[in-house]
């Protein structure tokens, strides 16, 4: 009886193993269904990841826009353009030079305070208790702060060699070509919902080693010319960049932004210079 029973136990199935494995055919058939899967699925979450990083971008840009109001309200009135070294810090004091936009509103995008003696350490004096700087040591000084501001990166690039993505308006409206220093925020002509001041930076063109291509000021700085033809290497976003699937966005003199298709429709130059400067 008990040899029986050891019998019929050995017998019976074990009720964890299953009838059978998958056959060739089968397994084939899976892979081919999660292949076709993931071809659907993939450049949905490809577009809603650049969508997500144009968001990131507009929120970027809308607190550059912003921030240089708050530097406004503080300098009487006066707002970073053009950045150039070698034009600072004479007698006029720093609301009369060509500085750096990154330097001049650090500390209102969460960045410390940066002394407009970095900006051009030739033609100026260290804060108190701080050792004097070459101009490319002041460079690498900022950049390294730069490095750690989410808000001057675009996340679909890299901080590797650039530090700032971002790239601002030294037009000077009265001599279109030429360059503009600080200037006054009230002095803009036109209204400012309609000229924008900050945008993407074609990071080809820019330099790594000073910041003093971060802005533009000619025709050939924006992705299309005076004439309506692409650029081939501006600085700010060319026309054929795909880092946001066709477009950019920009942040305007207002302290707005928005999103632009990377066309001559939606992003010429009078969107970068007002229309009655450019009749």
């Amino acid at each position: 009886m008990q040899a029986n029973a050891l019998n019929l136990r050995q017998a019976r199935p074990h009720p964890h193993r299953t009838g059978r494995g998958f056959t060739l055919i089968e397994l084939l058939v899976v892979i081919a269904i999660i292949a076709l899967l993931m071809s659907i699925l993939m450049p949905a979450l490809g577009h809603a990841r650049a969508q997500a990083n144009r968001l990131v971008c507009s929120t970027n840009l809308r607190n550059l826009a912003q921030a240089a109001h708050l530097y406004a309200d503080e300098n009487d009135g006066y707002i970073p353009r053009d950045y150039y070294h070698g034009a600072n810090n004479p007698p006029g004091g720093y609301n009369h030079g060509h500085y750096f936009f990154g330097s001049r509103l650090s500390q209102y995008l969460g960045g410390p305070p940066i002394d407009p003696y970095y900006d051009d350490p030739e033609n100026g004096t260290p804060p108190p208790g701080e050792p004097s700087m070459s101009f490319d040591e002041a460079q690498e000084y900022m950049r390294e702060i730069f490095a750690g501001m989410g808000s001057l990166h675009c996340p679909e690039l890299t901080i590797e060699e650039h530090t700032v993505h971002y790239v601002s308006s030294g037009w000077d409206f009265d001599d279109i070509g030429e360059s503009q220093g600080v200037s006054r925020l009230d002095d803009i002509p036109g209204a400012p919902s309609d000229v924008i001041y900050f945008t993407e930076g074609n990071l080809e063109r820019l330099d790594t080693d000073w910041f003093g291509h971060h802005d533009f000021f000619h025709p050939t700085h924006i992705p299309f010319d005076e004439r309506d033809e692409m650029n081939a290497n501006p600085r700010t976003i060319a026309a054929n960049d795909n880092r946001h699937l066709g477009s950019t966005t920009a942040g305007y003199f207002d302290g707005s932004a928005r999103s632009r298709e990377l066309t001559v429709e939606e992003i010429s130059i009078r969107e970068f210079v007002p229309r009655t400067r450019l009749d």
